[in-house]
């Protein structure tokens, strides 16, 4: 993927309001915000539609992929996803989500090998801002990081 197609999917992510005015009922063209799988060829990626709270993962749980933005926290503690697998499958190739970690004390590691494919091969554990970028690799049936930020 090339630096210019990635920062477009990071733009639209960001502000998935498309300002297009049209009078033949289509939202995008009637300037309203479209809720919804946005797809660019084969690549989806849906906007959160509940950026607010955090879904609580027990250990080994498989975080569920329903939007591009997730946000994590363990439940009641710390927890490791180390169990096939960490992530559920993505529903398409190039499908790109950002998990958010959004507690310093629930933290959520992340395991590699386990329908996942870190960098180096290191675990990530995800505190408050943390962030891991993930890519659906179809062919290989995992994700595979595109980055992390440890914040």
């Amino acid at each position: 993927m090339t630096m210019r197609k990635y920062l477009l999917i990071v733009f639209l992510v960001v502000v998935f309001a498309v300002p297009c005015y049209g009078a033949d009922g289509d939202p995008v063209r009637e300037g309203k915000p479209v809720i919804g799988t946005l797809n660019i060829g084969k690549l989806a990626m849906t906007p959160s539609a509940t950026t607010a709270s955090p879904t609580t993962y027990a250990d080994d749980a498989a975080i569920v992929v329903s939007f591009s933005v997730v946000r994590v926290e363990g439940n009641g503690g710390a927890v490791t996803l180390d169990t096939d697998p960490a992530v559920a499958d993505g529903t398409a190739d190039g499908q790109i989500v950002y998990i958010q970690g959004c507690d310093d004390t629930n933290t959520v590691t992340i395991a590699d090998a386990v329908n996942t494919q870190l960098s180096g091969g290191t675990a990530f554990t995800m505190g408050a801002g943390d962030i891991l970028t993930l890519l659906w690799d179809a062919g290989g049936s995992l994700w595979i990081e595109a980055s992390r930020s440890d914040n």
